[in-house]
């Protein structure tokens, strides 16, 4: 009687209390909700009853087997830990446990240990998967020089040029296990470099120069002075000079000359008629002037062949008149072109001077049928170097792959055919 008046104390405290502080009510019944939605809450409820079943004859009542007791767990860091309930998954999964002559979990039992280990224990949320800690991989030495063979065509030597790979269970392709030091991302760098340099032409494209020098002017009344082409003012001359192109397209003719007089100025004159093909594209009156270069570019469309430069002088003064003497010097005359961009090749520099590659491959010699890849010319070889050809030449009635030993490379307006050594396979492919 006294116990059941307490409670109903207790009972009717409880209820003013309730009715006392609105919303007190909804408060208890969500702290009773998630309390039973607990991972604690949920593993005596429907985990522990599991357990006392099935496996407390080895693992409970006094009994440690494995070192695991399921009784011992009385804090909920206990309970909750992620390394225990691993082995009970692994286990149960197996059927390992419970052992063999003993009862095997209903489905729903094993659905429910399972359930609670994997969302309470482990924390795994469906609608948000943690994928875990995921280790950014390098290459390594196979990998490496495999893939910059198949996207560039170059075959590093990553055997010589790399340290072996640090290797893991067995393997060397293991992130984990494949460290990068100073000293290899050194070495990956200058890699990089020397793949880039055989692989990728580094010099800009431009169109193709071609320079016919003054010298090459030859006619009437043409002198040399100086190392120079000479005209004087004083007697009519023509002079001219032919070059060849290659390729159809848009050239720049750009005729370049000097005035070069004596320090008292001369009365005397002179008509200068530059032609192109015959085509007059300069017509001008010149005078005096004290070592003055002048300059006149003109465009033409061309086609492959051999073109004419006519330079022509006209003294305007009788000879008579004339004090002193004017010289007219032809420098030279640079030929750009094509200009159209899709034709446009590779500037390479070597003994100082502007040489010209062009984009498609060089045949060396002309009979043989053999090419010389452009990137291998854009590399600027100081010392000789081999590459194959991508071509087959005929050996003795079979077709046999060749090779090239560049010994020198050397561009010169028209191009020039490098020196080389061919040297053929006896063998057909």
């Amino acid at each position: 009687m006294v116990f059941s008046k307490k409670r109903a104390i207790r009972g009717t405290s409880l209820l003013a209390l309730t009715l006392a502080i609105p919303g007190s009510l909804a408060l208890i019944a969500s702290s009773e909700a998630v309390t039973e939605k607990s991972p604690v809450r949920v593993y005596q409820d429907a985990v522990l009853p599991i357990l006392e079943k099935h496996c407390y004859e080895c693992h409970g009542d006094g009994y440690d087997k494995g070192k695991v007791a399921f009784d011992s767990l009385e804090t909920d860091q206990q309970i909750l830990k992620p390394d225990l309930w691993v082995r009970v998954l692994l286990n149960t999964r197996a059927g390992l446990m419970p052992a063999d002559q003993k009862p095997r979990l209903s489905p729903a039992e094993q659905q429910t240990l399972e359930r609670w280990i994997k969302y309470d224990v482990f924390q795994i949320d469906p609608a948000n998967p943690d994928p875990g800690r995921v280790t950014v991989r390098r290459l390594n030495r196979v990998e490496y020089r495999n893939t910059v063979h198949d996207l560039l065509g170059v075959d590093y030597n990553t055997d010589h040029e790399f340290p072996p790979d640090d290797s893991g269970f067995g393997f060397d392709n293991i992130g984990d296990a494949l460290t990068m030091s100073p000293m290899l991302m050194e070495k990956y760098v200058a890699a990089a470099q020397a793949v880039i340099a055989e692989a990728v032409p580094t010099a800009a494209r431009q169109p193709a120069e071609g320079v016919v020098d003054g010298l090459a002017f030859d006619g009437t009344n043409a002198r040399t002075k100086w190392g120079k082409r000479q005209l004087v003012f004083d007697e009519p001359a023509g002079v001219s000079a032919t070059y060849k192109n290659e390729k159809p397209g848009s050239y720049r003719v750009k005729l370049e000359f000097e005035v070069n007089g004596t320090y008292t100025p001369d009365p005397g004159r002179a008509n200068i008629v530059f032609k192109v093909d015959g085509k007059q594209v300069l017509n001008q009156d010149f005078g005096y002037f004290d070592e003055k270069v002048f300059t006149f570019d003109s465009t033409h469309k061309w086609a492959p062949g051999e073109h004419a430069f006519t330079l022509e002088l006209k003294p305007l003064v009788p000879a008579g008149k004339k004090e002193t003497v004017i010289d007219l010097f032809v420098r030279k005359v640079t030929i750009e072109g094509p200009l159209e961009k899709d034709r446009w090749g590779l500037f390479v520099t070597m003994g100082g001077g502007t040489k010209w590659a062009r984009p498609e491959p060089l045949c060396v010699p002309p009979d043989s049928g053999c090419t010389v890849p452009v990137p291998l010319l854009a590399q600027f070889p100081a010392v000789p170097v081999t590459c194959t050809c991508n071509c087959a030449h005929p050996v003795g009635g079979k077709i046999a792959p060749s090779k090239l030993s560049l010994t020198r490379v050397c561009w010169a307006p028209p191009v020039a055919v490098p020196t080389v050594t061919l040297t053929t396979s006896s063998q057909a492919p």
